[in-house]
């Protein structure tokens, strides 16, 4: 991946349904260290378990998930890319529809300063998004779990005084990715939790193309 100038690529919407996870699944923590046989065989297993989930809710798609990519790595050098998701609107409040299909697109590149870590944990939530940075053959070389940037929380007392607190979409909001500096990073894949009350799946929102 270079970093050397901004680039404005629209997204595009992937054609793509993905399988489901029950929620109970979807937290690990990977180890940096193993002290002992045990515990080794504890983490192999734990990110076998997770290959398997992952790829289940990338079915469809063309990526490849590996198990390796669930265990702590630090790259020594990266790079950030703000992505615009944008929602269509009419002014009144988004419904499902229009809060899933959203376009993506990379509106600028640039070096990072300094090293950057993979996650230690891949935990979903409705309010995230997720990102998967792949190669040419769509193999993940990276994934990142993000707040959604278009959320904002409000709060309001109803007649009794109590609060209630509410969800709300902007339209255009920006989300920096950091990625490690990694020339074989050909595409940014993004996608959307949706939570249906007893399982997971995860709806694509687009891929920007970052080579």
């Amino acid at each position: 991946m270079k970093w050397s100038k901004p680039k404005v690529l629209a997204g595009l919407l992937l054609p793509l349904a993905v399988a489901g996870i029950s929620a109970g699944i979807l937290i690990v923590r990977a180890q940096e260290t193993v002290g002992n046989t045990n515990g080794g065989n504890e983490a192999t297993q734990r990110s076998s378990a997770m290959e398997v989930e992952v790829t289940r809710m990338l079915t469809g798609s063309g990526i490849v998930f590996q198990k390796d990519f669930l265990l702590p790595r630090r790259y020594p050098g990266s790079g950030i890319a703000t992505i615009r998701i944008e929602s269509p609107s009419d002014g009144r409040e988004f419904s499902e529809s229009a809060i899933r299909n959203a376009t993506v697109a990379l509106t600028n590149s640039r070096a990072g300063k300094g090293p950057v870590s993979r996650q230690r944990t891949f935990e979903l939530s409705e309010d995230s998004v997720v990102a998967f940075a792949v190669d040419r053959e769509k193999r993940v070389l990276w994934w990142e779990i993000q707040p959604d940037p278009r959320i904002v929380r409000s709060e309001n007392a109803d007649a009794s005084g109590a609060l209630a607190g509410k969800t709300i979409y902007r339209p255009i909001a920006d989300l920096d990715m950091f990625v490690p500096a990694d020339g074989s990073i050909e595409a940014l894949h993004l996608f959307k939790p949706a939570w249906d009350g007893s399982v997971f799946s995860l709806e694509p929102l687009g891929e920007v193309y970052v080579r």
